[in-house]
């Protein structure tokens, strides 16, 4: 392997810093005409129904995508102690969704911070770019393992690098073919149904989330 081994931190990780840095502006900006408390939870009508106060307001913008970037990081650290072609896959590739998941994540939490004086407009708006950012990183990812570690077990049986189709085989669940776990092998009809299922599950998750329930952040 002639990769050139990836350092800790990259170019992605710019991605995280204008996040957070646009986080910040937005926050500074925005606080004077905001209430105290300032209403971080609306149902689904979008009626505020939890509250925080500003002394309390920058943990709840803040903790999320600072939290997200430091695990990710984390994983860097262990993907690079791990064997070393495996290890420099795995780096590169958390170096990817860390800046962008970063990103997606500070632009959600800000349009959290924007319910307030803008309404649910801003929440929507915040979610669907929050889902771009994560897919470009969950994809970019995968590009950059790729980059780092081309000669991987079965790569005639992956679609964009990701997805396991082999028709051939009778397995729905099969290893992953970096790092540990399993994949669900798309030639069979059921990974489709579990697919949408997940994603069902979680977009339902994100809706109770940010529409039930009285609580004290927009997370």
């Amino acid at each position: 392997m002639n990769a050139r081994r990836p350092g800790l931190f990259s170019k992605w990780d710019l991605w995280a810093l204008a996040g957070l840095t646009g986080l910040l502006v937005h926050y500074v900006r925005l606080l004077p005409r905001l209430p105290d408390p300032v209403p971080t939870h609306f149902n689904a009508a979008g009626n505020p129904n939890g509250w925080t106060s500003k002394t309390n307001l920058p943990l709840v913008v803040f903790a999320a995508p600072v939290v997200s970037w430091l695990v990710l990081l984390l994983f860097g650290v262990v993907a690079a102690a791990a064997k070393k072609d495996l290890g420099r896959a795995q780096l590169a590739g958390f170096q990817a969704l860390r800046g962008l998941l970063t990103f997606g994540m500070s632009f959600l939490l800000g349009s959290c911070l924007a319910m307030a004086l803008w309404g649910m407009t801003a929440l929507h708006t915040g979610i669907v770019v929050f889902f771009i950012f994560l897919g470009l990183g969950l994809v970019f990812m995968v590009r950059e393992i790729q980059i780092h570690m081309p000669h991987v077990h079965d790569p005639d049986h992956y679609r964009c690098g990701l997805f396991y189709v082999n028709p051939d085989d009778d397995r729905l669940w099969v290893p992953k073919r970096i790092g540990t776990g399993w994949t669900l092998n798309y030639a069979r009809p059921a990974a489709y149904w579990i697919t949408a299922f997940i994603f069902i599950l979680v977009g339902a998750l994100v809706y109770l989330s940010l529409h039930t329930g009285p609580t004290r952040s927009c997370r």
